[in-house]
Formats: C-alpha cells, sequence, structure tokens
C-alpha cells in the first residue's frame, strides 16, 4: 500500500463543533478520506425498521450531486501498516467497516486538501478557481461555476502541511453550494 491515499483537514469547519454535522456511513467498496458521498438509507433490518447500526449505507458522490457529505475518518488505521506509518496518506477506509461523515457548510466552511482528493492527481492551479465533484466522489479543478444548484467549491488559495520530513502541498477550498 503506497502513501497515495486523500489527506484532507476539516478543522476550519461547522462539523468540528456542531456534532450534528456528523454521522457515520459504511460503503460497500474502500473509500480514502476526502472523497464525497452520498447518504442512503440507514443501517436497519428490513421490514420492521429495527436499526441495526447507527449508520448510513453510502455512495460516492457523481458529478450530478447536490447534497454531499465528506469522508474523513480519524487515521488511526485499520492494519498493521496503516498503524506503522504516520503519514495519513497510508490510510483508507475499507468496506463496510463504519467511516466518519462531516457535512460542509455553504459558504462557511473550508477544507484543505491534497492531490490524492483530486481525480488523477490533478490539483487546481491560480486559473482554476472552481473544484466542483467528479468520478469517484473525488474533486476537479475546473473554471464553469455552477448553476444548476450541483456542489462546488471555490479555491481560496494554497497551503503545505508536514507529515514527517515531507510538506504535502494542499489546496484550501471553501464550499459554495451543498
Amino acid at each position: 500500500m503506497a502513501n497515495t491515499h486523500g489527506y484532507i483537514n476539516t478543522t476550519h469547519c461547522a462539523a468540528w463543533d456542531v456534532d450534528a454535522y456528523t454521522c457515520a456511513g459504511v460503503a460497500s467498496g474502500d473509500l480514502d478520506n476526502g472523497v464525497f458521498v452520498t447518504l442512503g438509507t440507514m443501517n436497519v433490518d428490513g421490514a420492521a425498521l429495527n436499526i441495526e447500526g447507527y449508520e448510513f449505507n453510502v455512495t460516492a458522490a457523481g458529478d450530478t450531486a447536490t447534497t454531499v457529505w465528506v469522508v474523513d475518518t480519524p487515521e488511526v488505521g485499520n492494519t498493521l501498516e496503516m498503524q506503522l506509518m504516520a503519514d495519513p496518506r497510508y490510510f483508507y477506509n475499507i468496506a463496510g467497516k463504519p467511516m466518519t461523515l462531516r457535512y460542509l457548510v455553504p459558504k462557511v466552511d473550508c477544507i484543505e486538501v491534497d492531490a490524492g482528493c483530486f481525480v488523477d492527481g490533478t490539483m487546481p492551479t491560480t486559473t482554476n478557481n472552481i473544484v466542483t465533484i467528479g468520478a469517484g466522489g473525488k474533486l476537479v479543478a475546473g473554471t464553469v461555476t455552477p448553476t444548476d444548484g450541483k456542489v462546488y467549491f471555490t479555491l481560496e488559495g494554497f497551503h503545505k502541511v508536514s507529515v514527517g520530513m515531507v510538506d504535502i502541498p494542499t489546496a484550501v477550498l471553501r464550499i459554495q453550494a451543498n
């Protein structure tokens, strides 16, 4: 497993202090932190509607999504390799296991993400200042502001986070529509 999984910082989001903007989800496939998902049904036992786990079934959001949550599980690690590495880019959420989801408040919340959160690892540039959701719930940089209620972000600027002896380039994005 390489250190190519997404890194996200949500400490500048309302979900950091408001528990109502945080919930749990379960996906049928592995997901990185920083992937955007849509909520499905709550985990219930079928017709009796008895809640078996207070979590939602989730799928990776697509480019037509209008309401999304972002995966942001603490990087404790589910495998020995994840636990040995101090680099959050080794961490991913294992299929069928609960993961932490955060709702982003439009016009307020800012997230900080690395290239692992973008389709094909393509970070925005100064000329691409609009970011939308693309394939597999990952971000895509562009220049066109959606007008049809789709989720989008504006690029606030660039930053770096230090992990060990390496500085990881990041983009700081403010959500504009969710």
